[in-house]
C-alpha cells in the first residue's frame, strides 16, 4: 500500500526476470529453475513459494512479491506513509494490536505475543546505547524505522560513506592550504610576465630604437 510507482518499477525488474513464461505471475517451476541456475537447493524455491503464494493458489503475484521485497527499495517517504497507515487513531504511535491486525493478514500463524517481542527489540534498537530504554510497547516513528533492518543497515553504510568522504575532503583541503601561498605567488609572477609580454609586444610595432629594444627584451622573456 505504501510503495509508489518508482518503487514498484525497481521490484518489477527482478519479478519479470524470474517470469520465464511471461504470464505475469511466478510458478513453483519458475522458482525451482531460478534456484538451480543460482546453485541453490530446490527446497529454497519451495520455501519461498510457500511463503509468498496465497493459500489455495498456484502462483505468486507481483503484489505479493513486492510486499516481500519492499524493504530493498523503501525510502523515508514510504516509511512515513506506512507508519501513518498503521496508526489508526492518529496518536503518532502504533500499538501492538494495530501492528498485529496489519500483519496477521499476511501471516495467519502470527501471535500477538510475537508482535510484542518484536516491538521490544525495536525499542532496544531505537535507544541506540542510551542508558534508559522506554518499554511502553508503543512504536513511535523512530522505533518503527528499526523494524526494517535492511534499510537501517543501508542508512548506516551511507552515513559511514559520507563521514569517510568528509574526512578525505578535509584532508585535501589541508593539503591545498599548505601550498596556497606558493600558488598565489606563482600566479602573481605569471600575471606580471603576461603584462610585460603584452607591453613589449606593443612596443615592437614602433619603427624606432624603442621597438628594437622591445623586441630584444621580448626574446629574453622566452
Amino acid at each position: 500500500r505504501f510503495l509508489d510507482a518508482d518503487h514498484l518499477r525497481k521490484i518489477a525488474g527482478s519479478f519479470y526476470a524470474l517470469d520465464a513464461q511471461g504470464t505475469g505471475t511466478l510458478t513453483i517451476k519458475e522458482l525451482v529453475h531460478a534456484a538451480k541456475s543460482a546453485g541453490r537447493p530446490t527446497s529454497v524455491a519451495h520455501a519461498i513459494f510457500s511463503w509468498l503464494s496465497v493459500p489455495g493458489t498456484n502462483h505468486i503475484t507481483l503484489t505479493r512479491f513486492a510486499e516481500a521485497f519492499a524493504e530493498e527499495v523503501i525510502d523515508g517517504r514510504a516509511l512515513r506513509h506506512a507508519f501513518e497507515s498503521l496508526d489508526d487513531d492518529g496518536s503518532e504511535e502504533v500499538s501492538p494490536q494495530e501492528l498485529f491486525d496489519a500483519l496477521s493478514s499476511f501471516h495467519g500463524d502470527l501471535t500477538l505475543d510475537e508482535v510484542v517481542q518484536h516491538i521490544e527489540s525495536a525499542e532496544l534498537e531505537a535507544c541506540d546505547g542510551e542508558a534508559e530504554v522506554t518499554k511502553d510497547h508503543q512504536i513511535d516513528y523512530g522505533e518503527f524505522c528499526q523494524l526494517f533492518p535492511v534499510r537501517v543497515q543501508r542508512m548506516k553504510d551511507l552515513a559511514e560513506r559520507m563521514q569517510t568522504e568528509r574526512a578525505q575532503s578535509e584532508d585535501l583541503t589541508c593539503r591545498f592550504r599548505s601550498t596556497l601561498d606558493r600558488v598565489r605567488d606563482w600566479i602573481g609572477k605569471v600575471d606580471d610576465a603576461n603584462r610585460t609580454v603584452h607591453k613589449l609586444s606593443q612596443q615592437t610595432l614602433e619603427r624606432s630604437d624603442v621597438g628594437r629594444e622591445a623586441a630584444q627584451a621580448l626574446r629574453k622573456e622566452f
